[in-house]
């Protein structure tokens, strides 16, 4: 049999890949290896998908001549991989690397785009700037907007397939299974005596502020100017999964305005932003595609971007205006004030019209891992 191999390195790149890999090993039509790294380990292990390490292939990191000596041992003849982007850090990730090296090893390989953003940084390397310089052969896009969106930016139509994202078809099916004795127990678990709770997803590292014009803190500050007129409103602070290896002191800041705000705000670690958005009443995000997300499962949810620098919006549902969105405190204080009201809050849900998903990208997806391994 011919073998795929899929590889992810975050939350974004890997999740896509978690529902191909599965029916792709359910089908048994190929040989399946999967390879996880960095923060994608713990999300392949929470969702019980069998994987490798570069530690398996007697590597110790993701430079493009390792990622050459793996595709010699490996040998697979396809390569499918997430999407990341190196964060201004000039650093090695295996979604770039990786691709890089099966044009050396004439190896077929496919990317699958996660969110309506960044798109030329994921696929260019920072250190030398060459525009779209780690393009693999195809690459799976959500929907038409992506695809007219990487067309602004000069990527190669013949390289543009729409199958939509996998990692949205279970979406539909989360939501039916997520109970009123499961909302219980995750606001327990939160640990907040108000009755009603927001849940704040964080995103932005405080690296990235002079890029974006703000980070998770100048949020906080904003929400907790909110929660002192609202007391009765608790909010759940979901810090970035890779805040806590990668940007620990961001973490720190993050837990020492808390600690010292007290009340009704509460850092809350060691549970999914999903399970938290489906427990709260409202979820707040900036620019994470998680807000795509959680519309997607019909979730009331904000955009805050206090102080945005990037040009355009990067969240496609604010950007779009599906979801109310504000760019400087004074709006951000406003549209926090309203939302406090259940009827506002219902009224965000009316917004969401045909911003959907047909559960058929996993189907998609493989049917052209097929097509290209034919």
């Amino acid at each position: 049999m011919k073998t795929v191999l899929l590889a992810g390195n975050n939350p974004g790149a890997t999740n896509p890949l978690i529902p191909v890999a599965k029916k792709l090993t359910a089908e048994g039509r190929v040989n399946v290896v999967v390879l996880g790294h960095g923060t994608a380990e713990q999300i392949l292990r929470d969702a019980e998908v069998p994987f490798k390490t570069i530690k398996d292939f007697r590597l110790t990191d993701v430079s493009g001549n390792s990622m050459e000596l793996l595709l010699r041992h490996g040998k697979p003849d396809l390569v499918l991989v997430g999407t990341a982007s190196q964060e201004g850090k000039a650093n090695d990730i295996i979604e770039q690397t990786l691709v890089q090296a099966c044009k050396t090893a004439h190896t077929k390989s496919v990317a699958v785009l996660d969110a309506w953003l960044n798109y030329s940084q994921r696929f260019t390397d920072e250190r030398t700037d060459n525009h779209l310089d780690c393009l693999p052969d195809k690459i799976l896009v959500m929907d038409q907007v992506a695809k007219d969106d990487m067309l602004a930016e000069k990527f190669p139509v013949d390289k543009l397939v729409i199958t939509g994202n996998p990692a949205f078809d279970v979406l539909a099916q989360t939501v039916r299974e997520f109970s009123e004795q499961d909302r219980q127990r995750v606001r327990r678990y939160v640990g907040l005596p108000q009755s009603t709770l927001f849940f704040f997803a964080g995103s932005v590292f405080s690296s990235l502020k002079d890029d974006f014009g703000y980070w998770d803190m100048d949020i906080l500050e904003v929400l907790a100017g909110m929660l002192k007129k609202f007391p009765n409103v608790g909010l759940a602070v979901g810090p970035h999964p890779r805040m806590k290896d990668d940007h620990p002191q961001d973490l720190q800041r993050l837990k020492a305005f808390i600690e010292q705000f007290g009340g009704n705000i509460k850092l809350v670690e060691g549970i999914k932003s999903l399970p938290l958005a489906q427990a709260a009443d409202l979820s707040i995000v900036s620019e994470s595609s998680m807000g795509n997300t959680f519309v997607l499962m019909g979730l009331p949810c904000i955009s805050l971007q206090p102080g945005l620098k990037k040009k355009p919006d990067p969240l496609l549902v604010s950007r779009k205006d599906i979801v109310p969105h504000a760019y400087d405190k004074a709006t951000c204080q406003r549209v926090l004030e309203e939302v406090v009201h259940p009827a506002t809050r219902m009224k965000i849900l009316e917004r969401y019209g045909d911003f959907t998903t047909d559960g058929k990208a996993t189907d998609r997806v493989v049917k052209l891992v097929y097509s290209l391994l034919s």
